[in-house]
């Protein structure tokens, strides 16, 4: 962790490095195209890819500034790990806020190889999963504003 005393400059640069580990962790694109569960293959590859920039730009956006304080203010205690049928492990942890130790949050991370390498495509707490809630959010204002929509309250969001 960085020092109390630590300057702006140590703290940010302290940030980037969570910043640059998350995103080694943490499959933004695959989450977004899992999302986006079947309208996904019917977008044209630039649609593809300017959704996936602008959900991975919220991401770093909203998530990630305040990553350290985050980590460094809960206790993880990791339990097990289950292979499921479609060969993703589900690695599974408990989470304890410091400073109230009487709560625990259960929070599974769904992991899958890409390329070698196992990556967080879906993070489940308390039984509710990240990737469908973003469905969720996604599908309603894909329904009442079509994706075109969708895209411009993320780049409105993304601006703001």
């Amino acid at each position: 962790p960085a020092p109390a005393t630590a300057t702006v400059a140590e703290l940010k640069a302290e940030n980037d490095k969570v910043k640059a580990h998350l995103e080694t962790i943490l499959d933004v694109p695959a989450m977004g195209k899992a999302a986006l569960i079947n309208l996904w293959s019917t977008l044209p590859a630039p649609q593809r890819a300017r959704y996936t920039d602008l959900l991975s730009g919220l991401v770093r956006k909203i998530a990630y500034p305040n990553a350290r304080k985050f980590f460094d203010s809960f206790q993880v205690k990791f339990g097990a790990e289950e292979q499921r049928p479609d060969g993703r492990i589900v690695a599974k942890t408990t989470v304890t806020p410091l400073k109230k130790k009487d709560i625990d949050v259960e929070v599974s991370y769904v992991m899958a190889e890409t390329g070698g390498r196992w990556r967080v495509v879906d993070v489940i707490t308390d039984g509710e999963s990240l990737v469908l809630d973003y469905r969720n959010q996604f599908q309603k204002i894909i329904r009442e504003k079509t994706f075109g929509g969708l895209i411009g309250k993320m780049e409105k969001r993304l601006a703001d």
